[in-house]
């Protein structure tokens, strides 16, 4: 009896995250619940009938307070001193707000301060409540996770475009998807929408190097298609060749553990790197494939269409009401793109990134004119309104493109300066994770992770996304989350391999 006690007691310890801790409801179980419903808002947020604001008032701002307390008090997270930094960052960003407005312009940024609170103290620090098995399949869960939203929010999107039934069947589900310009819109501008699809598609490649069974593999790899279209529809230059880079480290990682056996580490690396280059220039020239397999679909849709319209044609209307009605037929003028036909955009003005350094330039001539903004910033709720004057002619106003010039515009150098070191801080542990010696006895799916962060990163780099965004974002709460993991991996890998050897 006794042993078997024994046995049920190992069961209900082996548990990932137990439901109840100490007789009441576990903390790290509401934890990781809210930041895995964080995910799937901020890629279904869209679709959701729920607000996304009221989810983050009372949902994940006061599960990230909530989680700063257990940590702090409970597990002393504090002795960890990146967490120390990213509190110290925290206080001179709130202290760049005070000093630059008013008590007017406090209450504008708050939204910016509950995002950011819910990204350091939920999606970064979460791991360090867990030992690394578990954190691996709170890991796991978050994949599979955005994996699935994603996936339905493809399918969504492409029953909206594709078919003449679903958006009046379903009219809240297909509310702002649409084919505009030549691109897919499934949230608003189709720079927002392509990250959550990449993503989803570099993250099916950690689901890969997970699953042990074969049938999941195959599921697993249909979900990444799915996935993958609609990113290519979206047209998004930085999301496509962002997840070709993401995908070919992956490629590289896997390849050279697969070979690691039967080959020289030299012909190991030199097969690694020509399966990656491949890899990248698969994901771009896939992406124009979907889009001239999309236009040729839809030219015989029109032509079907055109040819039904003249064998049955439509009632004589009234002068005045034939101009208010759209022809289905109707020719795009000249410079214009047709509302069903994906544009091909090429790299020929990749040398000012689509008029982007003229964003930064003007920018940053701005902050070296003002010293005040240069020491101290302008504040996040604000920065938009003051640096809208240095902004080129025709270009939108409070869109940096570039996450490091808005952080410069709203924190001042020093805010810039604490950005760079945590940066340097993720990616030196990202590259000790996946090409360090130390660290090769971790699972090859942990080692994976910096492509989240490669992707992430790059996308930031392209649009303001990071630090400094009003609001969550895939892009954002990624970026911590793969953060997060990685520097916790780095730091409990030693008493992982001391187990393993156990």
């Amino acid at each position: 009896m006794n042993q078997k006690q024994q046995t049920t007691n190992k069961k209900r310890i082996s548990l990932p995250i137990p439901v109840r801790e100490n007789g009441v409801l576990s903390w790290r179980f509401l934890a990781v619940l809210t930041l895995i419903g964080c995910v799937a808002t901020e890629i279904l947020f869209n679709i959701m009938p729920i607000d996304h604001d009221t989810l983050l008032a009372y949902w994940f701002y006061p599960m990230s307070l909530v989680l700063l307390t257990q940590l702090y008090f409970g597990l002393r997270f504090t002795k960890h001193w990146e967490i120390r930094f990213l509190l110290v960052y925290l206080a001179w960003m709130c202290l760049t707000i005070v000093l630059n407005r008013s008590r007017a312009h406090l209450v504008a940024a708050y939204p910016w301060f509950m995002c950011t609170i819910t990204v350091l103290f939920l999606c970064f620090s979460l791991p360090y409540a867990f030992d690394q098995k578990t954190a691996e399949r709170v890991m796991t869960a978050l994949a599979v996770t955005t994996v699935v939203a994603v996936v339905f929010l493809s399918i969504v999107s492409l029953l909206t475009v594709y078919t003449n039934w679903f958006a009046p069947m379903f009219p809240s589900f297909s509310e702002g998807i649409q084919f505009s310009e030549g691109r897919l819109r499934i949230d608003n501008h189709p720079n927002r929408s392509a990250p959550a699809q990449a993503v989803a598609v570099i993250l099916v490649g950690y689901l890969l190097a997970r699953s042990k069974k074969r049938w999941h593999r195959v599921v697993w790899v249909f979900c990444g298609v799915l996935c993958y279209i609609p990113l290519a529809l979206t047209v998004s230059r930085t999301g496509i060749i962002g997840a070709g880079l993401a995908l070919g480290l992956e490629v590289y990682l896997v390849l050279r553990e697969a070979l690691k056996p039967r080959m020289k580490a030299v012909l190991r690396v030199a097969l690694g790197v020509l399966a990656a280059c491949i890899t990248i220039v698969a994901v771009y020239e896939g992406a124009e494939l979907v889009g001239r397999v999309n236009n040729g679909y839809l030219a015989r849709v029109e032509a079907a269409a055109a040819q039904e319209a003249a064998l049955n044609p439509a009632p004589t209307v009234a002068p005045e009401e034939s101009a208010a009605v759209p022809s289905a037929t109707a020719q795009p003028a000249e410079g214009e793109v047709a509302a069903t036909e994906v544009v091909d955009r090429d790299l020929s003005d990749a040398e000012s990134f689509n008029g982007r350094t003229d964003i930064w330039r003007g920018v940053l001539s701005g902050v070296l004119q003002n010293p005040r903004i240069l020491a101290f910033g302008t504040g996040p709720a604000v920065v938009s309104e003051v640096m809208s004057p240095y902004f080129p002619v025709n270009s939108p106003i409070g869109y940096f493109h570039n996450s490091l010039v808005a952080v410069l515009a709203s924190f001042g150098v020093i805010g810039l300066l604490l950005t760079l070191v945590f940066l340097a801080l993720v990616a030196v542990s990202a590259v000790r994770l996946s090409f360090g010696a130390r660290h090769q006895a971790l699972p090859l799916a942990t080692r994976l992770l910096p492509a989240v962060l490669l992707f992430t990163f790059a996308e930031g780099m392209m649009e303001d996304f990071l630090f400094a965004y009003q609001a969550l974002n895939v892009s954002w709460v990624w970026f911590m989350i793969a953060a997060g993991f990685i520097v916790c991996a780095i730091k409990q890998e030693p008493a992982a391999q001391q187990e393993s050897k156990e």
